[in-house]
């Protein structure tokens, strides 16, 4: 570690001492011998020179972290290294900043790093700030005035953290907002790749000023002729998954500071056991715009495609809307909120029914994923993904810190179809494996080579995202210090927490089942408010399961467990009880059957507690489940997941093997967890 942090001190050192005004530069570096205090006068060495270059400005934290890492022996090496590098610099120039200034450029940036977080920065993965085009490796210090219509950069700097994979690569997007700055060159991504202690940058974007740049992504961009505030969203992913996205809000004819704030943050460290789980094909994120707009991002790779749409408020809630209703007509016949006089539709296989349910679902499900696709088409490179999202593989959809949508991607149908027949055909390759009980993962049609493709009168369930492809939607946590999957153990524990409700007449066999699904877990059953919190404090869970009522009063999503008398659960409880999983790190699966209807936005609010006690993520529904329902799936669920799967594979599984059954109604079910959230043991790790 110590020579890696040498190379770097004195990589940085040397632009310094380039870029300064060369009196400076030999002054700062005279002592002979070294200085006894040497690791703070490099740093004092670093903030001189930075303040006498043209533009002047603050040295950053990482090259007081690089200096915190060397040793005694290394430190001198640097300061005498430095000193020969500071004679040979260039000829001297006069200094366009007095010593007081440079004083004052000095005292601000140790008043910066004695500020500095270090636990924050290790949450970190790159940093971004803004750059002039034709100095773009020095950062501009803070209030510069930006120039309207001009070109700057976007400098996108890689943290040294650790623990990052060194067999992958990371790609850094950079997006732009509507009738703001304008992104320079396309497609707008650099890949980055770790060197076994810090990130590099292995390719620039396509119209970077520096091709050959190591240290830092470059960005050009253009400002807008008008002045104000201005946003640009950078992303960062790993094998198509979204790790982080911060907004920077550029203030352009004015002295304001750039602001950054990440509001979407999942992981930074990748232990080896999760190396291996593939990443999906496609990254989805929906921000909420002023103005009663909303703009979706996506992000693909093998081939690059990079880019965004913006959907009115009211359609896209409209499509939203049009598509859960069509969902609820399949599992109670009608488009109203479901109510205890409502029944199940999915008792018995009824082929007839299935058709006419699959047209209903299909045809919503087509309208809602051209509607998407339209707006998405006007940036090219979306052309280019739709062949490769045929083959079954995975989507996610990044669930930030304050959003107000959920897309239902589950229900997209991506096979053309005309909506606007009185008569559809069922593919007969569908029918003759729901007749013949041959798996549906071994037919053509769910390895994404449906014969009838392009037919635009047959209807094939393989066409809903939601049966080919592994959905994911892992919602933003507070801290991303921490790996959102359930930490490995070969002794897991489960708690399980269960409504005592008797007309749920399911119940006691369903128990049974899940009691022997789990037999090789450490086990605790709760039947009340108070014990559930006792099980939730005492033991540390790897999975919880939760087969309880829910709802919401006056706004508020809620779970219940135990008797009527029992008072509900809500978000906040948790904090109260002091809850804390971090260790262990759960899977929570709420399985709310026959509910009072809780739309996915609102509970979100009960989705973030679970995740902020620790849960790596949780299983939820769309709508309201039936008790057959919930019981199946769920039992269907924990046999495939106890098994190693993720939980986003899990739930495709079940969802096929129910739809094997003539049910299409796992479709209802959603995954807030990463795609790589599994449980796996640790003789498998050690095995591997």
């Amino acid at each position: 570690m110590g020579s890696d942090a040498q190379d770097l001190v004195q990589q940085l050192l040397w632009r310094e001492i380039n870029d300064a005004d060369p009196t400076v530069a030999s002054d700062v570096f005279r002592d002979v011998p070294a200085p006894p205090d040497i690791r703070l006068k490099l740093l004092t060495a670093a903030a001189l020179l930075a303040a006498s270059a043209t533009p002047p400005r603050l040295i950053k934290n990482q090259i007081e972290l690089a200096v915190r890492q060397l040793s005694d022996w290394e430190s001198l090496e640097v300061w005498t290294w430095a000193q020969t590098a500071a004679n040979h610099a260039k000829k001297p120039r006069e200094s366009e900043f007095a010593s007081g200034k440079a004083a004052r450029w000095f005292t601000e940036e140790f008043i910066a790093l004695e500020k500095e977080d270090l636990v924050t920065t290790a949450d970190e993965l790159v940093r971004v700030g803004i750059a002039d085009l034709e100095s773009p490796w020095r950062l501009l210090p803070d209030q510069t005035r930006l120039e309207p219509d001009r070109e700057y950069v976007v400098k996108v700097i890689p943290s040294r953290a650790a623990g990052l994979p060194g067999d992958g690569e990371i790609h850094v997007g950079l997006y732009e907002y509507a009738g703001g700055i304008t992104i320079v060159g396309e497609p707008a991504v650099a890949t980055l790749a770790s060197d076994g202690v810090r990130l590099v940058v292995r390719s620039q974007p396509s119209a970077s000023p520096s091709a050959v740049a190591t240290d830092a992504a470059l960005f050009r961009v253009r400002t807008p002729p008008a002045t104000g505030v201005y946003k640009l969203r950078c992303s960062v992913y790993f094998r198509n998954s979204t790790l982080q996205s911060r907004v920077l809000s550029i203030p352009v004819g004015s002295d304001s500071t750039v602001v950054t704030r990440i509001d979407y943050r999942l992981v930074t460290l990748f232990p080896d056991y999760l190396k291996c789980e593939p990443g999906p094909q496609l990254s989805l994120m929906m921000n909420s715009d002023v103005g009663g707009t909303h703009t979706l991002r996506y992000f693909g790779h093998h081939p690059i495609a990079i880019g965004s749409a913006t959907f009115d408020a009211n359609e896209i809630a409209q499509q939203i809307s049009s598509v859960r209703s069509a969902l609820r007509r399949t599992s109670w016949g009608d488009d109203g909120e479901w109510t205890s006089e409502k029944h199940y539709r999915y008792s018995h296989l009824n082929l007839g029914q299935l058709s006419n349910d699959l047209r209903t679902l299909a045809i919503s499900g087509r309208r809602f994923y051209v509607y998407l696709a339209e707006k998405l088409r006007a940036n090219r490179a979306m052309w280019s993904l739709e062949p490769l999202l045929r083959t079954p593989g995975g989507i996610e959809l990044t669930i930030r810190e304050d959003a107000r949508l959920l897309l239902p991607i589950s229900l997209a149908y991506d096979y053309p179809l005309d909506t606007n027949l009185a008569e559809y055909i069922l593919c007969d390759t569908f029918v003759a494996a729901l007749q013949n009980g041959t798996p549906l993962t071994r037919t053509r049609c769910f390895q994404g080579e449906c014969r009838y493709f392009g037919r635009t009168h047959i209807i094939c369930p393989s066409g809903f995202w939601g049966f080919r492809h592994r959905i994911s939607v892992p919602v933003s946590r507070q801290s991303a210090t921490g790996v959102p999957s359930i930490v490995p153990s070969d002794e897991p524990n489960i708690v399980i927490g269960t409504t005592t409700d008797p007309d749920l007449k399911a119940r006691g066999r369903h128990l049974s089942a899940v009691t022997q699904l789990t037999a090789r877990m450490d086990r605790i059953v709760a039947e009340s408010r108070e014990s559930l919190f006792r099980a939730f404090r005492e033991c540390l869970p790897h999975l919880v399961y939760l087969f309880c009522h829910a709802g919401a009063e006056n706004g508020v999503p809620y779970f219940h467990v135990g008797g009527d008398d029992e008072p509900i659960i809500t978000g906040d409880n948790l904090y109260t009880e002091h809850i804390d999983w971090w260790a262990t790190r759960p899977l929570v699966f709420i399985n709310g059957c026959e509910s009072v209807a809780v739309t996915p936005e609102s509970a979100l609010n009960l989705v973030t507690p679970f995740l902020n006690a620790g849960a790596s993520g949780v299983i939820g529904t769309e709508v309201t489940a039936f008790e057959p329902l919930a019981t199946e799936f769920a039992e269907l669920f924990l046999a495939v997941f106890l098994e190693g799967q993720t939980a986003a594979e899990s739930v495709r599984q079940s969802r096929l093997e129910l739809l094997s059954h003539g049910n299409p109604l796992g479709l209802i079910y959603v995954s807030f967890a990463a795609p790589f959230a599994s449980l796996v043991r640790l003789s498998v790790i050690r095995a591997a």
